[in-house]
């Protein structure tokens, strides 16, 4: 198991690091397949040793994402439980499919590639804090699975999650005066992400141009809701206006420009940030609510999903 390198770096190790080095809290310097091997079950345990709690049962056949080792025992983590089994009832495998929960994405922003390596197609991108499930383990890589895409991200960058991912709202489109679950929500912030890079073009409607009302107009429209070309428009009769304190992923955010009025429109992300083709020279991108220009032109919220 020499092979195996340790993944969890202590706090102490950050520390000393931090002032050279950016450092990942959550990444996996490598991580592997694992198939329970036992006749009947083997515990998932909460630490290594056979006094700890039992958290889970593993059955013959299940499989594990294997993040680390210590002593005998294996880390891992099944269905975004972290634990430990007894590494003589785990069999290795650098490739494998495996579901054991959802990847977080833990840096600002990460491609998801169409093969595991860097080499690969950009297939999309998924922001800070974005959700996907994990279909497989290659490499080093996780296999991920969206709602309109399938490829490969760094395990590097993400920390396995218990994975809340709906598969049927995964395939379907949410309509004006639906109630929206937090998935769906989940899902509009993340295909935004997916155009991160692209440039701001006056009047542009389209991932080879966008305004801020093109923006979150072909955001919002490839789920289904329709929405007029103006930011103004769409705050106005649109939206449901909604207090800051009541917004959630995916409602729409209102600024001035200059005037008093509305100029300019954005998509929340959670966290105080959102999304959005900012003006001339600059591409989509993310900005802080609390930022000096954004909270002084900030007008109001709107949200088209209850």
């Amino acid at each position: 198991m020499a092979f195996f390198k340790r993944i969890r770096k202590t706090l102490l190790i950050t520390f000393i690091l931090s002032s050279c080095i950016a450092f990942n809290a959550y990444a996996y310097d490598d991580v592997k397949g694992g198939e329970i091997q036992v006749d009947s079950a083997v515990n998932l345990r909460a630490e290594a040793t056979t006094d700890s709690t039992v958290l889970d049962r593993l059955y013959n056949g299940e499989r594990v994402a294997v993040i680390g080792e210590e002593e005998d025992w294996y880390q891992v983590v099944y269905n975004g439980q972290t634990g430990y089994v007894s590494a003589g009832y785990v069999e290795l495998s650098d490739i494998m499919n495996v579901e054991p929960g959802a990847a977080q994405v833990t840096t600002d922003v990460l491609n998801v590639r169409s093969i595991p390596s860097t080499n690969g197609d950009v297939v999309t991108r998924l922001y800070s804090g974005a959700n996907v499930k994990i279909i497989g383990i290659n490499n080093g890589w996780f296999k991920v699975e969206g709602s309109d895409f399938t490829g490969y991200i760094s395990a590097e960058f993400a920390e396995i999650v218990k994975n809340t991912i709906s598969s049927t709202a995964a395939s379907s489109g949410v309509y004006v005066g639906q109630t929206a679950s937090s998935s769906t929500r989940q899902q509009i912030v993340d295909y935004a992400a997916s155009f991160l890079g692209c440039p701001y073009v006056y009047g542009g409607t389209s991932p080879k141009g966008f305004d801020c009302s093109g923006f979150t107009r072909y955001v919002y429209a490839h789920f289904n809701i329709s929405l007029p070309h103006s930011s103004a428009s769409q705050y106005k009769s649109s939206v449901t206006k909604i207090k800051r304190s009541e917004l959630k992923l995916g409602d729409l955010v209102f600024f001035s420009s200059g005037g008093s009025g509305v100029g300019h429109v954005g998509i929340y992300v959670g966290g105080g940030n959102f999304i959005h083709a900012p003006r001339p020279g600059k591409s989509v991108t993310y900005d802080s609510l609390d930022s000096n220009y954004y909270s002084s032109h900030y007008i109001g919220a709107g949200t088209l999903l209850r």
